[in-house]
């Protein structure tokens, strides 16, 4: 992975910034019922996969990552709505 800004010195630190990112994603979506079109598990699969690709590409400032993964998340509850197969499906390998 490149491009990765995980701060291995301090992985305690790193679990923070994901954590809270997470919690800051998820407690937002929860609380504005952002309607996702799945099931509450697998939007919090999608979440954590999103904050994650938003780290390996060089955000590290959890405010930002839980904005950015909203948006995401956001978006694609609305390609859902409209009909579009927006919710990639796990564990097609692609």
């Amino acid at each position: 992975m490149t491009g990765v800004s995980w701060n291995f010195a301090n992985p305690h630190e790193t679990l923070n910034t994901f954590v809270r990112a997470f919690n800051l994603s998820w407690n937002y979506l929860e609380r504005h019922a952002v309607e996702l079109l799945v099931s509450g598990e697998t939007a919090r699969e999608f979440l954590k996969l999103i904050i994650v690709e938003l780290a390996e590409s060089g955000e590290s400032n959890p405010v930002r990552i839980a904005d950015l993964a909203i948006a995401r998340m956001r978006k694609l509850g609305h390609e859902s709505k409209e009909g579009a197969d927006a919710w990639p499906s796990f564990g097609s390998g692609a």
